[in-house]
């Protein structure tokens, strides 16, 4: 009986084998090579780009296989080699890529990882690599040879945003301004700069951006490249040397398909070449006081200011005292050189002291003075002697300074002075006298800050004195800040000093000036391939000078070029000292150009305020100014500037009145004739019987007639398209046509809504 059950299980089991497939058993289906694969026709795609591959697989009868899955291994080849490209992602160390468990209507996704045109190979059995990765598969899978293809492509990307630069090695980035990494010095010796450009693509992977021309152009005639034009190499690099002739900052710019770059370049000063006193006693000092306030300014040889080297950093500078040692900050190791070390007292030499005085030539130091972009003279000792002091202070070639001053007893003071570093104060501003002082009968003078009461009137003040610790005595007792409401502008504070110890009194009165508004600059003219620096002005409406407060806690100080002579190549940055701004309402622009003629700038100022002292509150401000500048060489010429509706005008930088202002008629702009030609040197002579004004000047005679648009240069008629005219007694012509009957070139600015605002005039 159990036989019989077994032959009829054996017998179930045999019967269910016929009914399952041969492929079950095998290592792979026995699938023949109708089996295809297919992709798009004329497929594409990007780089890391997925393209589907779809498999239909038939078995050994041609029918579709429902064997189970099966491992796939694809290759590609690109156009002329049979050798298995890399290029396919994912692929093993012989290039193929293998897919497991691929069944029949499967879709397989594959991408290239560069740009190329790709046939697509695949087969079920396991191909033999060759040593060349030439792939042999005897059961390689068909397909339509215009089925097995795949071009395969860059994405496109914004050189804009994605090309990056490095200069000299530094970190690589893709701001459109980057630091030249090595401060150059102006001696004219080229350095070598090393830049490579990179290309950031579709995924973000950055790569050497190869064989592309980068154009190279110097911003400035003070800075020079020797090429206009590279070509990146096979790390994306390339390099050229630069030179510099003036301290400052210049911009060089790197173009690389329609993507400019701004190398900005320092340029720091030579060795020290001058020194002079700028600052020295008038008046004696009282003895046992502490040395008075002597001060030194260093130039290179192009009159540039020689400073301290910063042992700190920008946003908190540590300026090096100077002792005598070596001058080290005002020795020429900013070209590289090291310090000498030389026996004290060889650089700071007190030359003249009296008898009586303990005070040596090593008691003597300088430091820098980054307000005042100068160096004080420091004493380790206070005035010990009645006398005359002379101290000599040298530089490494020799050249040398004096100064001196005098001691004297103090005796019973006679009076009391107050100094402010201006008369005006800003609404909302704060001011602090520089010294108090006594004075006695033979002009000695002594710090009375200690001494003294403090008292202030006038309703624009908001509080008298200052309770932070760490300001000095004068600023504790004599501070004032003023009231922010504009009908404060125009009145006065009358300041009061007073020593009840010596029963005196001292008195001084500040102008409340309107908030600042504007920028003013304080020349208009500079010289041709000339490091000028020119100083502005921070002014209220009224024009009145006015300082930013020690309430700026931060500053971005930038300037545009607007307008230039053709090709020059012009360049300005800031020289601005903060403290010249909190203080007195200062700064300074360094302009250089090329070339003679007009430039113009404009100049916007940044500043942030603390609103409040006990929270970093800040709101920010903005000034602005425009103004031509006429660069000649060595004198710029007659520059002259009129406004209209105004009755100033300003000659080569002097302010003049005129009895008539220009004026706008009809759309047209009219100068009073006899005032523009007076301004350049002409003699203006006026017929009252024909009413005709003639003008002389240089050699050029100018005839204009009331009433009539024809008019005579040395006896030749010209037309104008308008006529002069009468206005009260003063005859106004059309500005252009007058002007540049002389060769006078006419530049206008212009007011917001277009009309015409300031007309300058530079022969």
């Amino acid at each position: 009986m159990k036989n019989k059950k077994l032959f009829a299980i054996l017998t179930l089991v045999c019967f269910m084998m016929t009914l399952m497939p041969v492929a079950a058993f095998a290592a792979n289906p026995a699938w023949d090579a109708s089996a295809v694969y297919t992709v798009d026709t004329n497929a594409e795609a990007n780089v890391n780009e997925a393209v589907e591959l779809e498999f239909a697989l038939n078995d050994v009868d041609g029918a579709a296989a429902t064997s189970p899955s099966a491992t796939m291994y694809i290759w590609a080849t690109v156009s002329g080699s049979t050798a298995a490209s890399s290029a396919l992602n994912g692929v093993n160390n012989d290039n193929i890529l293998v897919k497991n468990n691929v069944s029949n209507g499967d879709k397989v996704e594959i991408s290239f990882k560069r740009a190329g045109k790709y046939t697509i190979h695949a087969s079920i059995d396991a191909p033999t690599i060759e040593n060349d990765l030439k792939v042999t598969a005897p059961k390689a899978l068909s397909t339509a040879s215009d089925r097995n293809t795949v071009t395969v492509t860059e994405k496109s990307v914004n050189p804009d945003t994605n090309y990056l630069i490095s200069v000299n090695g530094a970190t690589k980035t893709s701001d459109k301004t980057v630091n030249y990494t090595e401060t150059l010095v102006p001696n004219n010796v080229a350095k070598e700069v090393k830049v490579n450009f990179y290309l950031k693509d579709a995924t973000g992977k950055e790569k050497a951006l190869t064989g592309k021309t980068v154009t190279i152009e110097a911003g400035s005639s003070s800075i020079d490249v020797d090429k206009t034009s590279v070509t990146t190499g096979v790390s994306g690099n390339i390099s050229f040397k630069l030179s510099a002739s003036h301290e400052g900052k210049y911009n060089v710019y790197l173009t690389v398909d329609g993507v400019t770059f701004t190398m900005v370049v320092n340029v720091s000063n030579t060795s020290a070449a001058n020194i002079e006193t700028i600052s020295e006693p008038v008046n004696p000092k009282a003895l046992w006081g502490n040395l008075p306030v002597v001060r030194f300014q260093v130039t290179d040889i192009n009159g540039n200011v020689f400073k301290a080297i910063n042992n700190g950093t920008e946003d908190s500078p540590k300026y090096e005292i100077v002792d005598n040692q070596g001058m080290n900050g005002i020795k020429n190791n900013v070209a590289g050189n090291k310090d000498l070390k030389i026996e004290k007292g060889s650089y700071i030499v007190l030359t003249s002291a009296p008898s009586a005085s303990k005070i040596k030539s090593s008691d003597f130091s300088l430091a820098w003075n980054n307000n005042k972009q100068a160096y004080d003279l420091k004493c380790a000792q206070i005035m010990d002697a009645e006398g005359t002091y002379a101290v000599k202070v040298i530089l490494d070639n020799g050249a040398y300074a004096t100064a001196k001053w005098e001691v004297k007893q103090f005796a019973t003071p006679v009076s009391m002075r107050i100094d402010y570093p201006r008369t005006t104060v800003e609404l909302g501003a704060s001011i602090t006298p520089d010294q108090v002082v006594y004075v006695d009968a033979n002009k000695v003078e002594k710090d009375a800050s200690k001494d003294m009461d403090f008292a202030a009137t006038g309703y624009a003040i908001a509080t008298l004195g200052d309770d932070d610790k760490d300001v000095s005595e004068t600023a504790k007792k004599a501070k004032i800040t003023v009231k922010t409401d504009e009908k404060y502008v125009g009145s006065t504070i009358d300041v009061t000093a007073v020593s009840e110890r010596y029963n005196l009194v001292a008195t001084a009165t500040l102008t409340v000036a309107d908030a600042a508004k504007d920028i003013a600059f304080a020349t208009k003219t500079a010289e041709v391939n000339v490091n000028n620096k020119i100083l502005w002005n921070v002014v209220d409406s009224q024009g009145n000078k006015v300082a930013l407060s020690n309430e700026v806690v931060d500053t971005d100080i930038s300037y545009v070029v607007l307008d230039k002579p053709a090709d020059a190549k012009v360049s300005v940055y800031d020289a601005t000292n903060v403290g010249d701004l909190q203080t007195k309402g200062e700064g300074k622009m360094s302009l250089t150009s090329n070339k003679i003629g007009n430039v113009t700038v404009q100049a916007i100022l940044k500043a942030k305020y603390n609103t409040t002292k006990t929270a970093a509150v800040a709101q920010t401000k903005y000034y602005t100014g425009t103004a031509i500048f006429a660069v000649g060489n060595g004198s710029a010429g007659d520059v002259v500037v009129m406004s209209i509706g105004s009755h100033e005008v300003i000659v080569n930088d002097k302010k003049a009145t005129i009895d008539a202002a220009p004026m706008i008629q009809n759309d047209r702009t009219f100068v009073p004739f006899r005032a523009l030609a007076e301004a350049f040197g002409a003699e203006v002579a006026y017929d009252e019987a024909t009413q005709a004004v003639t003008a002389k000047l240089n050699g050029v005679e100018v005839v204009m007639t009331i009433g009539s648009a024809t008019y005579t240069v040395n006896g030749t008629e010209k037309t104008a398209d308008v006529a002069p005219f009468i206005n009260g007694s003063r005859t106004m012509v059309p500005v252009r046509f007058a002007a540049e009957a002389f060769g006078i070139k006419v530049i206008p600015t212009y007011n917001p809504d277009g009309t015409t605002a300031d007309i300058l005039f530079n022969l």
